[in-house]
């Protein structure tokens, strides 16, 4: 039976390769065999473009999107806590009314000038004040009354008829173990808009006296606008004061 043209290229093609493995084969060997194996070979089929793969929806894309949602709502809850956390710190340190208005505990010392080089330290209990009429040489005016313990400062308010000269009235009064003493002050405003004290009267109770102790005295222009107390830790005292503007002073 005679061979086929196929049978025959490959007989021609191991023949080919079979004289590559002879010792004695040279290039014009290997170049024949790779000429007849090319003219053997059968056509390359002709390259199709890759289809493009379809597009398939991801299994993970909804995981995916789940976990992104999962993370921004952790985020925005941290965020709320973290708000509200640091508004509660704000609040407790702002004071509330309650706390504000609570009394303070144990009295607050300051130290006063009270003129000629002098200071006071205030034993910090403010002392009541009222109005109350009183008598300037013969001429009845609304003054204050003042009652407290301890070293303090109390402010006059002196009317506005007293600013052209006149006559302060002071009665003081205490039945404690030591002195009283008691300055008036006109304070005196600078450029610099401080103040200091100018001394324009004192005066001093004796200890036990248990009497209202009276003083008056003349201002050329301006009242007094406070009265500093010097007393002893505790000792009672009571103070009365009034002023009346333009009086002359008495003739001697």
């Amino acid at each position: 039976m005679a061979a086929t043209e196929p049978e025959r290229e490959d007989a021609v093609l191991d023949a080919l390769r079979r004289r590559l493995y002879r010792p004695d084969a040279t290039d014009a060997d290997l170049r024949e065999y790779l000429a007849e194996r090319g003219a053997a070979a059968p056509a390359p089929a002709p390259e199709q473009e890759a289809a493009e793969p379809a597009l398939r929806p991801s299994r993970r894309a909804p995981l995916i999107l789940a976990g992104v949602v999962a993370a921004v709502v952790a985020a925005v809850v941290v965020g709320a806590v973290g708000l509200r956390q640091a508004g509660d710190t704000v609040r407790s340190a702002v004071p509330t009314a309650e706390a504000s208005s609570a009394p303070s505990v144990g009295p607050t010392e300051a130290v006063v000038d009270v003129g000629d080089g002098q200071v006071l330290t205030l034993d910090g209990v403010a002392p009541t004040r009222i109005a109350v009429g009183t008598t300037v040489r013969d001429r009845r005016v609304i003054g204050r009354r003042f009652e407290g313990r301890g070293n303090a400062v109390v402010r006059l308010d002196p009317p506005v008829g007293a600013w052209d000269g006149g006559r302060v009235s002071v009665q003081m009064t205490s039945n404690g173990p030591s002195p009283v003493a008691w300055r008036a002050l006109l304070r005196v405003t600078r450029t610099d808009w401080t103040t200091y004290p100018v001394v324009l009267a004192r005066g001093l109770v004796p200890e036990q006296s248990g009497a209202a102790v009276p003083s008056t005295f003349l201002y050329p222009r301006n009242p007094p606008t406070e009265i500093a107390v010097a007393a002893g830790r505790d000792v009672p005292w009571t103070l009365v004061v009034g002023i009346a503007g333009g009086l002359q002073p008495a003739s001697p």
